[in-house]
Order: structure tokens, then C-alpha cells, then sequence
């Protein structure tokens, strides 16, 4: 079996042609699990960053979906940002703030997916700062709970809940597995979810840590490795240095353990010049969806080679200039006594360009880190 991706060139002449697919094989080091048939469906999840939806300044995942090819064999859902939804303007603010809406956001998207899963069926998931942070969650959830049945969409709040009681969240650790919630979710999947349903891929945008004001701990599922799907992507934005958009990796954070078995598997994730929005979109006018930047072009590629049907690019290309993150009221917010997650003792990460600053937590986005894990 061969682990050669297809040449950047291919990709390219694809996107210039009719809408295609690129053929892969999967690279050697995939579990068994993950051998789903091209020949199936493909059903697409997408969540919008904060505050983000279609506009004059769409982003990267409205751009994204834009491009997908839409028939009988692929289809897709999108929901808008945190922070849209709420009528009110102080609603929406205080949602912007405190991240309300995030488990009634991860429900929807949930519920979509149960009542248009079929059997074969490959799952693909976008999303963009806290909407990446969600579709992770989502593919978590499937990973421990299982994707129900059609007509069981009453146990949704069912859930939710038992995804959450996988781990003890009181001791303000985040990583330490509760065995009984474990295996409540095992009996719940055997009566209610699909058996044996994997998440094809996962694409996202610079994915926050934060989910509301405060920094909270990492969901279950969220990191050592995102191997409980079959091909993860992950976009990072090199000159972000604000601490409340701390990205949350794959592996690496201080949750996670350097010797855990799931921190191996298909999993790239890649820094690109620039800073948050810059990443995944949504700061510059963008009325004709047709920037597609380098992380956007990156991600086109990668799912292409995975079986998504694009419809070719027909825009200029044009070399992005990279904002600066640490403008406006930025620099007095980093100031406030909020909790800064740091990854200094995680043994698996090399700090290879080091800060001048004393700051730990702002030492840490001055840096570039790259994991020494084989």
C-alpha cells in the first residue's frame, strides 16, 4: 500500500478542470477501521467561527462549502457562528462572550447528521476557530456515544450528557476518564448509534481553546492525537499571539499524554503566516467567495485527495499580507488576570524560536513548536 499523497501539481490541474475527486490510497500507518469505499455517499458538517457567517466577509468555511459539489452523492449542512443566532444584540454579545449557544450549536449539527446518515455513508467536517472547536467535539461525541439511529433524535440531550460524564471535569484536570461513563456510553451506543462509524475527515481552521470567556478544559476527545478519525487537518496561524486564541492542537496540549497509543495516526497539522482571521477568513470583503488563500487552497487539496468532490478555482491568486493580531484594545485585554494555558511541560514539544518577553504567556505565541513525538 502506498503512502504517497498525489503531486501538488495534480491537485492543481484538478482544481483548473471539471469537478473531480483525486485518487489516494491511504497512507500505511491508518488503522483498518478506516477503509471506507469511495463508491458511498458523502455527507459534509460545517460550523462557522464566532460572529461569522455569510456576508460581505465570509470566511473560509462558507468559501469552502461554496466549492463543494452538491448532488445526490454529496451533500451539506452549515451553521453559522456563535454569536449569530440570538436576535437580541446583547443576546448575541453576551453568546460572543460566554460561548451560550455552543451545545445547542453541537445538537444541531448532531441531529443532521443522525437523520441523514446511511450505512457507508463517509462523514467530512469544517470548521473555523470555535466552529472547529465544535466539529471536533462532534467527532468526539460519534467516537464515544456513536451516531444514533434515525427516529431517536429524543435522545439527543441524552447525548450530549453522556459524552460529557467520560471524564471527571471537577478536578480541573479535563483528561482523567470516568470508567462508568465509559461504559454507560458503550451500552448507549449498542441500543441507539450505528455501529462501528468513523469520521472520514476533519478539516479545520486555527481552532481555539477557549470556548467561552474563561478558558475551559479540554473535551473529551478533543485532543490526544484526533485518531478516532480517519484523516485530520489542521491549519495554525504563525503570527497569532493573543492568549485568548491559543489553538487547540491534536496532541500536545497539557491534557494530553506523550505516551498515549492514540497520538498516532493521519494527522497534519500546518502553520501558515498570518493570524487568526487571516487563517480561516472573515476579515476582509469577500463578496464572490473567491479568496482562497493558502490555508483555504491547503485544505481544498487535502480533502480533494480524500474523496471530496470541488468545483474548480476560477479567481487570481494573490499573495495574502499577513495582519497584525495585537491591535485595537487587544494588548490591554492580555492584560486582564485571565486563566493562560501554557504547554511548557509537555515533554513532547520543542520550543524552537524562544521570546525575549518574561511573560510565560506571551513567550509562548512567540514561538514555534514542533512535536518530538515519532
Amino acid at each position: 500500500m502506498s503512502s504517497t499523497p498525489p503531486s501538488l501539481q495534480a491537485l492543481n490541474q484538478s482544481l483548473q478542470g471539471e469537478p473531480s475527486t483525486l485518487t489516494q490510497q491511504a497512507p500505511t500507518q491508518i488503522r483498518a477501521t478506516c477503509t471506507h469505499s469511495r463508491d458511498g455517499r458523502i455527507i459534509v458538517l460545517s460550523a462557522d467561527g464566532t460572529a461569522n457567517k455569510f456576508g460581505e466577509k465570509s470566511t473560509n468555511v462558507v468559501e469552502f462549502l461554496s466549492r463543494i459539489v452538491k448532488n445526490k452523492k454529496q451533500s451539506t449542512f452549515y451553521i453559522s457562528g456563535i454569536g449569530t443566532h440570538n436576535p437580541s444584540p446583547v443576546g448575541r454579545i453576551l453568546d460572543m462572550a460566554f460561548a451560550n449557544s455552543f451545545e445547542t450549536n453541537i445538537l444541531i449539527a448532531y441531529k443532521w447528521l443522525a437523520e441523514n446518515y446511511e450505512e457507508g455513508d463517509r462523514i467530512f467536517m469544517f470548521g473555523f476557530s470555535r466552529g472547529a472547536y465544535q466539529v471536533r467535539v462532534i467527532a468526539g461525541m460519534i467516537q464515544r456515544v456513536g451516531l444514533i439511529y434515525p427516529g431517536n433524535t429524543t435522545q439527543l440531550p441524552d447525548v450530549y450528557k453522556l459524552y460529557m460524564s467520560t471524564t471527571d471535569r471537577s478536578s480541573g484536570k479535563g483528561s482523567k476518564e470516568r470508567t462508568e461513563g465509559i461504559e454507560l456510553c458503550e451500552t448507549f451506543k449498542s441500543a441507539f448509534s450505528w455501529p462501528n462509524v468513523k469520521v472520514h475527515f476533519v478539516g479545520v481552521w486555527d481552532t481555539v481553546a477557549s470556548v467561552g470567556i474563561t478558558m475551559r478544559d479540554s473535551l473529551p476527545e478533543t485532543i490526544h492525537g484526533m485518531t478516532h478519525v480517519c484523516h485530520f487537518r489542521h491549519a495554525l496561524a504563525l503570527d497569532e499571539k493573543r492568549v485568548k486564541f491559543l489553538p487547540e492542537y491534536a496532541s500536545g496540549s497539557k491534557f494530553s499524554n506523550a505516551n498515549d497509543s492514540r497520538t498516532s495516526g493521519d494527522v497534519k497539522e500546518v502553520w501558515f503566516a498570518g493570524s487568526h482571521s487571516d487563517i480561516g477568513g472573515g476579515n476582509v470583503i469577500n463578496r464572490k467567495l473567491k479568496t482562497f488563500g493558502p490555508a483555504l487552497r491547503w485544505m481544498t487539496y487535502e480533502a480533494m485527495s480524500h474523496g471530496l468532490q470541488m468545483h474548480p478555482y476560477s479567481g487570481k491568486w494573490v499573495a495574502p499580507n499577513p495582519t497584525r493580531s495585537l491591535k485595537a484594545a487587544w494588548p490591554v485585554v492580555e492584560l486582564l488576570p485571565l486563566r493562560h494555558p501554557s504547554y511548557r511541560n509537555d515533554p513532547t514539544l520543542v520550543c524552537l524560536v524562544a521570546s525575549k518577553r518574561t511573560s510565560e504567556s506571551m513567550s509562548l505565541f512567540s514561538c514555534s513548536w514542533e512535536s518530538t513525538k515519532k
